[in-house]
């Protein structure tokens, strides 16, 4: 499941001011800017020092790295 899907499915459980708040915070994270997904990347290295690469990646953008979308199936 892709992020925007995980987003897109909160979406539905919220109402009106909650989900106002919800998309006001996704504007602000602006997570398409790759120095925002970069800095994300780092935060989860200090915090998940144990996380591999391919863990952060998929933090970071919500699915596995093409390579390694068989480990999902």
């Amino acid at each position: 499941m892709k992020i925007d899907e995980i987003n897109s499915k909160i979406l539905e459980g919220l109402s009106g001011k909650e989900k106002e708040y919800f998309l006001a915070g996704l504007r602000n994270l602006n997570m398409s800017n790759p120095a925002d997904r970069e800095a994300l990347r780092e935060s989860i290295r200090k915090a998940r020092p144990d996380f591999t690469p391919e863990q952060v990646e998929i933090f970071v953008t919500g699915e596995a790295p093409p390579d390694k979308q068989e480990w999902l199936q």
